[in-house]
């Protein structure tokens, strides 16, 4: 029998205050009923009048490390059981159209959604479940590596290995649907334009494959999008929950405020968000460059290399905008650090500081680091600006040098290869507007990381009581000596 373990106790008790605090009506019961099954963290309240619209069994589905469900194109209901989360229990074509979201938003539009309305969280994207799952990696890694060369950026990847890979895979086929329309398609249709020879149910076949294409792509995004949205969030809480109960075991907080320490809650659990949320997107780069080289190389010839050389040079200029996007983005959180730090101080001894009438003074020094954090963050988004300036600019700047020398060095430039070429390098628009975000973030995470294991690598304090071994015995006391004085 499975025993019970904090993140257990900790996922029963906030379901049983959620329905405590809140009825769920009729339609959402089998969200809320099911057995108390110690698998089972999602228990009920024996004495609530709750009488579920189906039966279920005595026997919960088997849980599977993936849920084999979501690679169905339309998945079947769970019978005979408490239904899940809708997105837990749906196909591939559901989940990528987002048409399990449809009763909710339907319900919405009709009136204000309640809290009730909204069912449970999923299981999978619970605190508890996820913070399990990164507290077992954890350890593993400090055990095999020691606390000092032990990565938290490794475990957290490793915790979301199989989405993160997923994701990526998902946006390069997004680039491959994207690169089938510009390539295959969009030249044959200008030939058949040109040519007029062809029959008519041709040209039609070849502008429903190019639509066919264009929604592949938007659709496959989409996926990619809600995929690592949904991999962030949890990422985000298993950060919450390991600093929160780092934080709990402290002995002190040392050479850290607490402003610091709820700085790191709000701030640095957004950076690992955000990584997870974009990061994917990096990958995109350099295989779309690949493939436009190739191509562009076999329509024009070598023409076509001085304008694929632009796209080139974009790389090693993003990776200098990162590193120096890590750079303000440290200097800000110390400068924040700094500005918190005083602030509580502040508010800690605002009597003393109203007796004495140092209002202005304190107002000056807080007034001057948020001046300093002003500058710094400022510096950091005009360098973002600039950056995402010229990927937008870098596409038509590749294009039109790509014609002036193919046309320079005496080669003929038909409609069909222009605007094939054109259509290609358009392709790389979506692919470098999102890798300044994606480059930022992981910068910015990786600070975040550092200032996480700082965190990570403070004394905790020793419990000196130990749990007895019957589970039974509440309170266990041996070989004690007590005394007491006369009355």
């Amino acid at each position: 029998m499975r025993s019970y373990t904090f993140e257990d106790e900790l996922y029963k008790d906030r379901n049983r205050s959620f329905r405590k605090a809140v009825r769920a009506p009729k339609k959402n019961q089998r969200y809320l009923a099911c057995e108390t099954d110690p698998d089972n963290l999602e228990d009920i309240d024996e004495n609530a009048a709750v009488k579920p619209e189906i039966e279920y069994s005595h026997k919960a589905p088997e849980r599977t490390k993936y849920n084999w469900k979501q690679f169905l194109p339309w998945a079947p209901e769970t019978k005979g059981y408490p239904a899940r989360h809708p997105i837990d229990d749906c196909g591939f074509i559901p989940l990528m159209l987002l048409s399990w979201i449809s009763p909710i938003m339907k319900k919405g539009f009709k009136k204000p959604l309640e809290l009730s309305d909204l069912g449970k969280l999923s299981r999978k994207d619970s605190a508890a479940v996820n913070y399990r799952r990164l507290h077992k990696f954890w350890t593993e890694e400090v055990k095999l590596k020691g606390i000092e060369e032990a990565s938290i950026g490794k475990t957290l990847f490793r915790t979301a290995r199989t989405r993160v890979i997923l994701a990526s895979l998902l946006f390069l086929f997004s680039l491959l649907a994207s690169f089938i329309g510009p390539a295959f398609l969009v030249p044959r249709i200008l030939r058949f334009v040109e040519e007029k020879t062809d029959p008519v149910e041709k040209g039609i076949i070849l502008v429903i494959g190019l639509m066919i294409s264009e929604i592949a792509r938007s659709w496959i995004q989409s996926l990619t999008f809600f995929t690592n949205m949904r991999t962030g969030a949890r990422a985000r809480a298993m950060v919450w929950t390991m600093v929160y109960n780092k934080m709990s075991r402290l002995k002190n907080a040392g050479d850290k405020s607490i402003g610091e320490l709820v700085n790191i809650c709000a701030s640095d659990a957004q950076r690992v968000f955000e990584a997870f949320a974009f990061g994917p997107f990096a990958l995109g780069g350099p295989v779309a460059l690949i493939i436009v080289i190739s191509y562009t190389t076999y329509i024009l010839g070598p023409s076509a290399l001085l304008g694929c050389f632009i796209f080139l040079i974009m790389f090693p200029i993003q990776g200098a905008v990162g590193q120096y996007s890590g750079k303000f983005r440290g200097k800000a959180v110390r400068i924040t650090d700094q500005r918190v730090k005083l602030m509580n101080e502040v508010l800690s001894c605002i009597k003393l500081i109203k007796m004495y009438a140092w209002e202005k003074s304190f107002t000056k020094v807080i007034g001057d680091i948020r001046g300093k954090e002003k500058t710094v963050l400022g510096y950091s988004s005009v360098l973002q600006s600039l950056n995402v300036s010229m990927t937008n600019a870098v596409s038509t700047l590749a294009t039109v040098i790509t014609f002036i020398v193919h046309v320079y060095t005496g080669h003929d430039l038909l409609a069909s290869q222009a605007f094939t070429v054109i259509a290609v390098f358009n392709t790389m628009i979506f692919v470098f507007s999102i890798l300044p975000f994606a480059i930022k973030a992981m910068a910015e995470a990786k600070v975040s990381m550092k200032r996480l294991k700082s965190l990570m690598k403070m004394e905790e304090y020793e419990p000196w009581t130990t749990k007895p071994e019957d589970e039974n015995v509440v309170v266990e006391i041996k070989s004690a000596t007590f005394g007491w004085n006369e009355v």
